[in-house]
């Protein structure tokens, strides 16, 4: 830094204060974090500027940050940790940059949904958004657009709003440069009143609003997105590799079927507009190098190559099939597909988990949870490719533990498998599809019994293999939708007749 800057010398004795505490108490905050305030003077300035120059201030606002990113957990937020819908819903997402060449951050509020079961997860997907941002900006500021377009008193979340507030304004000092809200209805005005009672004054200065056209005052039209009359193409839909949907998630926190079942519909309306525009608009998806990597691959690749059961765990699980893993071509969804069952034999709970080389390429339900003593659990992985020659390069690793209760946070979930990796039971498979060539017949006859001979007629019909070389996937997908198609219209036609007589 220059020795003229007026801020050097300030920097320097906020750095050597938070020093003083960082050594006091190591285990509050992240060394990362720490490393960052030793070695980057605009991150420290900006907490600086946040408090108006107040050292004092300015170092409790360090103090406290650096304490909540670690409570939070902050640097271990990674974009596959959220739900598929979350992404494709478009609610919330990094976009193209202003006429001034800040990075801009959408939040549309149409796109919301307050869902109690999601309340903590919906906010620490906002935090990660926002701090994502910063991070891509070098904290040198982001532009944030409130589209308010089309939205209806069910999609107003007051706490969600004072939280967007309270974060922003608190633990990403002078990050935000502007707060552009878009297309307020009239009915609405009362609720802008209402909204910018939240802000502090320090804010007030940030708020713009616009309406129609008027946002292109800010945002170039070639880097607005296409719903607010822009051209951009890039995807704001777009879904980062391993992201899970939403049901796999509110399993791991604990909630019933009958909880999954209230809470999908929420997002029904949201996901077939999203759908649909995804059908008719040509979109281009981000970089690969925009989302978080995979990290955990390698990890998981390593342990499957490495892994054995110890001397010391028990068979705590029996895993049906037992060698191989068949995946059919499900014409319905258009994707393989394959049926796990886990059974527990135990007098006690059993924690299991299924991994796989390649968690990027399947969509497994449920990829982990509790099993109940003397119970059996079904899961489905999905094959999230077009082409099924690939699956045979894969494998899975199914993971089991006995544990003593029948329901564990998910923080306690987690810990078990590092504590306990002694006790830990695996189970390998090796998963082909049913069109490989090299499928061995004589594979897996105690898994399927009898079975086998059915599927082995269905799979070989003349020298042609379904869904192998011969025939196309296409082509037999759209004989049975047309046999299907005929068979509701017999239906409809006989429903008719039938009502017709009475």
């Amino acid at each position: 830094m220059s020795r003229t800057d007026r801020s050097a010398q300030n920097v320097r004795r906020l750095r050597e204060a938070f020093r003083q505490e960082y050594t006091t108490n190591p285990d509050l905050y992240y060394e990362e974090d720490y490393q960052k305030l030793e070695t980057d003077d605009w991150y420290v300035k900006r907490f600086f500027l946040a408090r108006n120059r107040n050292e004092t201030e300015a170092l409790r606002m360090i103090v406290e940050t650096m304490k909540w990113r670690k409570e939070i957990k902050i640097r271990e937020f990674r974009d596959y940790h959220f739900p598929i819908e979350f992404y494709k819903i478009g609610a919330l997402f990094i976009y193209e940059c202003d006429r001034n060449g800040f990075l801009t951050v959408y939040i549309r509020v149409k796109m919301h949904r307050k869902i109690p079961e999601l309340d903590d997860h919906s906010r620490k997907f906002l935090i990660h958004v926002l701090n994502k941002a910063d991070i891509m900006t070098g904290g040198n500021g982001i532009g944030v657009v409130f589209d308010v377009t089309g939205a209806g008193y069910r999609n107003l979340d007051w706490d969600y709003l004072k939280f967007l507030i309270n974060s922003g304004s608190n633990y990403f000092p002078v990050g935000v440069k502007y707060i552009l809200v878009v297309n307020v209805p009239w009915a609405f005005n009362a609720v802008r009143r209402a909204a910018l009672s939240f802000l502090p004054a320090s804010l007030f200065g940030l708020i713009k609003f616009a309406n129609g056209d008027e946002i292109f005052n800010f945002i170039d039209k070639a880097s607005a997105p296409d719903y607010l009359g822009g051209t951009c193409k890039r995807n704001y839909r777009a879904i980062p590799p391993g992201s899970r949907p939403v049901s796999q998630v509110v399993t791991e926190f604990g909630y019933s079927t009958e909880d999954i079942d209230r809470i999908l519909p929420e997002f029904a309306d949201a996901l077939e507009e999203a759908s649909k525009a995804l059908e008719t608009g040509d979109y281009i998806n981000p970089s690969s190098d925009f989302w978080d990597s995979l990290e955990e691959e390698s990890d998981i690749k390593d342990e499957i190559r490495e892994s054995g059961t110890k001397d010391s765990a028990i068979k705590c699980i029996i895993v049906n099939p037992s060698k191989s893993l068949m995946f059919r071509y499900d014409y319905c969804d258009r994707a393989y597909e394959a049926t796990l069952v886990i059974s527990n034999p135990l007098e006690s709970p059993v924690a299991f988990k299924i991994q796989s080389t390649n968690p990027s390429k399947y969509t497994v339900s449920p990829s982990l949870g509790i099993i109940l003593p003397k119970r059996t659990i079904t899961a489905t992985i999905k094959f999230n490719q077009d082409s099924g020659s690939a699956i045979k390069k894969d494998k899975f690793l199914i993971l089991g533990l006995p544990i003593e209760r029948t329901w564990l946070t998910v923080e306690d979930f987690y810990a078990l498998w590092v504590q306990h990796k002694d006790d830990i039971y695996s189970h390998k498979l090796l998963p082909f599809s049913e069109a490989d060539h090299c499928y061995d017949e004589t594979k897996n006859v105690d898994d399927y019994g009898d079975n086998n001979t059915i599927r082995r007629k269905l799979m070989h019909n003349g020298g042609t293999i379904i869904n192998g070389d011969s025939r196309s996937n296409m082509d037999e997908h759209d004989q049975q939708i047309s046999r299907l198609t005929e068979r509701i219209n017999m239906l409809d036609y006989s429903a008719k007749m039938m009502e017709s007589l009475r």
